[in-house]
C-alpha cells in the first residue's frame, strides 16, 4: 500500500468503487494497482507574484488553456486590468506559451491541467482554490471553461459567464451553454449574433441577467514566437 494512498480521494475519483460499497484500500491492494487506478489527487500548486491584500476584493479568472489565441490573451488582459485593484487568481485548466507571461503577472497563478476533461478533478481543484484564497467572484472565460461552472456553485462562489462562441457549431449545444447560462450569475455575450444563436438551444434562462458587450481590442502580451516548423 503506498505512504500516500488517500481513501477518499480513491473513493471520488472511481464512481463505480464508491457506488459498490467496498473498502477502497482492500479494493487498491487486490485490483486497483494492477489496474493503475489513481488513488490520489494531483498536487494543488500555484505561483503567487502578489501578497493579497485584505481591504480588496478578490477574483477568480478561467482561461481553459493558455495559447496564444483569443479566448486566453482576453484573460491575460482581463487579468492585468484587474490586478491593479483587486486581488486575481487565475485558473489554467490547460497549458501553452501564455503560461509563462501568466506567471509574471502580479497575480496568482494556479495550473489545474488536470481538471479540463475530468469533473472529479475540477471539483477537488475550486475546492482546494476557494479555501486557500477565499475569492469573492468568478470570472468563466469562454464555453471550453464551462465544466468550473457548476464546482464554483457548489463552492458558493457567484460567477459571470463570458460566452464568445456560435452554440451551432457544438455536438451538445444544449448541455453545454445550459450550464453557462443558467448556473452563473451574469452572462456576457460578445455579440447579439452570438446571443441569439445559444439561445435557440437553452431553456429557462433568466433573460435580465443576459447582457451583449462588444469584447473590444486586445493586447497581445509578450513577443511572437517564430515557428521555423511553418517555414
Amino acid at each position: 500500500m503506498p505512504d500516500d494512498f488517500d481513501p477518499q480521494a480513491y473513493l471520488k475519483l472511481h464512481v463505480d468503487i464508491r457506488e459498490a460499497g467496498v473498502d477502497p484500500a482492500q479494493h487498491y491492494i487486490d485490483h486497483g494497482r494492477a489496474e493503475k487506478r489513481s488513488y490520489r489527487f494531483p498536487p494543488f500548486e500555484y505561483v503567487d507574484n502578489k501578497a493579497f491584500d485584505p481591504a480588496r476584493e478578490t477574483v477568480v479568472v478561467v482561461t481553459h488553456e493558455c495559447s496564444l489565441t483569443g479566448a486566453p490573451v482576453l484573460v491575460y488582459n482581463i487579468a492585468e486590468v484587474l490586478s491593479h485593484s483587486m486581488n486575481v487568481v487565475v485558473l489554467s485548466l490547460g497549458p501553452g506559451m501564455l503560461e509563462a507571461l501568466f506567471k509574471e503577472l502580479p497575480v496568482v497563478y494556479v495550473p489545474a491541467h488536470y481538471a479540463r476533461f475530468n469533473s472529479v478533478n475540477a471539483d477537488y481543484a475550486v475546492e482546494s482554490l476557494v479555501r486557500r484564497f477565499k475569492p469573492d467572484f468568478a470570472i468563466v472565460n469562454s464555453i471550453e471553461s464551462e465544466m468550473i461552472v457548476e464546482p464554483l456553485e457548489r463552492a458558493g462562489v457567484p460567477t459571470v459567464s463570458l460566452i464568445h462562441e456560435f452554440a451551432s457549431c457544438y455536438s451538445d449545444p444544449s448541455s453545454r451553454f445550459t450550464t453557462m447560462m443558467t448556473i452563473s450569475q451574469q452572462v456576457v455575450f460578445s455579440s447579439e449574433i452570438t446571443y441569439k444563436d445559444a439561445a435557440r438551444f437553452v431553456d429557462d434562462y433568466s433573460p435580465e441577467k443576459i447582457h451583449v458587450m462588444p469584447q473590444g481590442r486586445s493586447s497581445i502580451p509578450g513577443k511572437r514566437v517564430k515557428d521555423e516548423a511553418a517555414l
